[in-house]
């Protein structure tokens, strides 16, 4: 069977990761030519090939992990919603060692009692340090996170140590 005409194939963008040693375990930094995909962590000790951007970002991420206050501003995949989209923009201005609750989030973003609607938005963050939703902490303890609440603590004292210097 030939193809069928009017319909254009959908070509995939080439994929490449950077993978770094981290003091809390590997992680892998996946971007396309255009933006950075994801940050997660991985069981892998190597990429599959690198561009600038995965690079960069992979450069970022080391220099967080060194004591650098600021994470270069990356250009990252658009949010999966309007509404992760909104989240993520507030959540990259919480400044380095400080932290902001679910619902002052879901305020400033013009969603009172939005807080659990932050906290899933925060959930399919596929930007880990980038998108700093280790920031993010419950009124009544320090919440969730994708990368379990233990990296959350660790991160949160990293930048709490760092940032009273």
């Amino acid at each position: 069977m030939g193809h069928r005409r009017g319909r254009k194939m959908k070509t995939r963008e080439k994929l490449y990761s950077t993978i770094i040693d981290t003091p809390l375990g590997f992680m892998r930094i996946e971007a396309d030519d255009k933006s950075i995909l994801s940050v997660s962590f991985s069981n892998e000790k190597s990429g599959e090939g690198e561009n600038n951007l995965s690079k960069r970002g992979a450069r970022a991420l080391e220099n967080y992990f060194k004591g650098s206050r600021e994470i270069e501003d990356l250009p990252i995949a658009p949010a999966p919603t309007p509404f992760s989209a909104k989240v993520y923009e507030e959540i990259r201005k919480i400044p380095y060692g400080e932290v902001r609750s679910y619902s002052a989030i879901a305020s400033a973003i013009g969603k009172p009692g939005a807080s659990r609607a932050v906290g899933q938005a925060l959930h399919r963050n596929r930007h880990l340090l980038l998108v700093p939703c280790h920031r993010v902490v419950a009124k009544s303890g320090i919440g969730g996170f994708n990368g379990g609440r233990e990296i959350k603590e660790c991160l949160l004292r990293l930048e709490r140590e760092g940032h009273s210097e």
